[in-house]
């Protein structure tokens, strides 16, 4: 039964993963300065370099930007970001490409104003080689700085078409959805009068955001941010092409842990997974459309985690859940659900994708590979896993075993079929290989060359929000 959330009033202070455990819901709050690592001999290309750009300033790291900007042709690319190699005072980003992982244009990164830092990452996925990226501070309630930046490709150069200042800061972790012309991102909400701290959902409206026009924020009723009476985990986003179409997004909650209202038969605690639905049309963002029963439920043991991806070809949510039982060797199976876009959020999977094994009750940092019908998703600190599962239930899930380290997110890059899952300066890529229903990983040992003196703590690979699956 669902029944009409109200906009809860909130105060949005102008001056300020996925992965769940027993870590409070507010650690993101905490700064983290952490230091980088030299660049190794080799990791620099050569590229094309032009006149310095002023210390402090929004450009390229040692070349400026052109006045206008003309784009010989476009190319894959990841982008990453995170803190230098200078003591972690300053934030930069940069253009990899994803068949070498060497750096395209060493000397055209974006460099944050010092003191500041990178908020988030996120491609617009319809305007070709655009990207949004937020400038915060160590506030973690101050208002955010959106630059709206075009990427020349071939050159790693950067150009800023516009900026959007006094917004909502992102929590920082990897939370930002691109929808049609809009962003949808989780928020902190200072508490009014001293009142504890909470976390919101914010919206921007993108739509100008080619023109030079500024992104703009999308009010909920009388309010900055969506206020809502639980602590969001995550969004989920479900793009909608016309400029006529509703974008949705379900608001991701769960049992406050231990979860000790739902027991197994063994006594083990289980965890209720709710998706409420909020709609953002032309007239602005629709009420929450609370769910009053679980819409999934799954078992918490030591922690647990799930994570969260669209598919994009079939506007579809998907959740990725933890075993609910492990055998003697301590191994038990992950599973796959779909859920319908509607208010109703209808499983399509029944009975859900099971693969495995899994040895821990984390699984982080899921995304797809959209044309591949293909999810990819990984097991958290105890066995740092990567699989690769076919929503074909006829399919043969793949699994690596050779990860050290992982990330928070996973990016997939569609066109070289390059993996990552970026922890600090460990930036080594799997490729996705076989077919759509026997994957294969492969962890590249050679003719790999990432740089490694950024702390990455964003990444994204540019793929498109609408994909044309052959």
């Amino acid at each position: 039964m669902r029944f009409p959330g109200l906009l809860l009033p909130c105060l949005f202070a102008l001056g300020g993963c996925s992965l769940f455990n027993q870590v409070d819901d507010l650690k993101h709050l905490a700064s983290d300065a952490a230091t980088g690592t030299q660049l190794e001999a080799g990791d620099e290309v050569v590229d094309e370099a032009g006149p310095a750009a002023p210390d402090g300033g929004i450009g390229p790291k040692d070349a400026g930007a052109p006045d206008t900007v003309v784009d010989a042709g476009s190319t894959a690319v990841i982008v990453i970001g995170g803190a230098a190699d200078d003591g972690g005072t300053t934030a930069q980003i940069a253009t990899l490409d994803p068949s070498t992982g060497k750096e395209i244009g060493s000397n055209n990164r974006m460099t944050l104003p010092a003191g500041k830092k990178l908020g988030g990452i996120l491609y617009d996925g319809e305007r070709e080689d655009l990207f949004y990226v937020f400038e915060t501070s160590d506030d973690p309630f101050a208002p955010a700085i959106l630059h709206v930046m075009h990427l020349v490709t071939h050159t790693g150069t950067w150009k800023e078409v516009s900026t959007a200042t006094n917004l909502p800061p992102p929590t920082g972790d990897p939370g930002l959805v691109a929808l049609h012309n809009t962003i949808v991102y989780k928020t902190n909400i200072q508490g009014a009068n001293g009142g504890p701290a909470s976390v919101g959902v914010a919206f921007l409206n993108t739509k100008q955001a080619e023109d030079g026009t500024k992104v703009v924020p999308i009010s909920v009723g009388t309010a900055p941010v969506l206020a809502v009476p639980f602590i969001p985990r995550g969004v989920i986003g479900i793009p909608h092409a016309g400029e006529n179409s509703l974008q949705d997004i379900d608001i991701v909650q769960t049992d406050a842990f231990p979860c000790t209202g739902n027991l197994d038969d063994a006594g083990t605690p289980f965890c209720g997974m709710y998706l409420h639905r909020v709609t953002i049309s032309n007239a602005g963002v629709s009420p929450v459309q609370m769910v009053a029963v679980p819409t999934g439920k799954f078992l918490w043991k030591d922690g647990a985690g799930i994570s969260w991806a669209t598919d994009l070809v079939t506007s579809l949510g998907v959740v990725i859940y933890p075993p609910v039982s492990y055998n003697g060797l301590g191994e038990g199976q992950g599973a796959i659900q779909q859920y319908s876009d509607d208010q109703n959020h209808t499983t399509q999977l029944n009975p859900p994708v099971n693969f495995g094994p899994v040895k821990g009750p984390w699984l982080v940092g899921t995304t797809l590979a959209q044309c591949e019908r293909i999810v990819i998703t990984m097991g958290f600190i105890q066995n740092p896993w990567l699989y690769a599962i076919p929503l074909d239930r006829n399919g043969v899930a793949a699994v690596s075993m050779q990860t050290i380290e992982n990330g928070g997110n996973i990016v997939y890059e569609p066109t070289t079929r390059t993996i990552l899952a970026p922890n600090r300066t460990d930036l080594r890529p799997f490729i996705l290989g076989g077919t759509p229903t026997a994957p294969t990983l492969m962890l590249r040992t050679t003719g790999w060359q990432a740089p490694r003196d950024i702390n990455v703590t964003f990444a994204v690979a540019k793929a498109p929000l609408f994909p044309k699956c052959q």
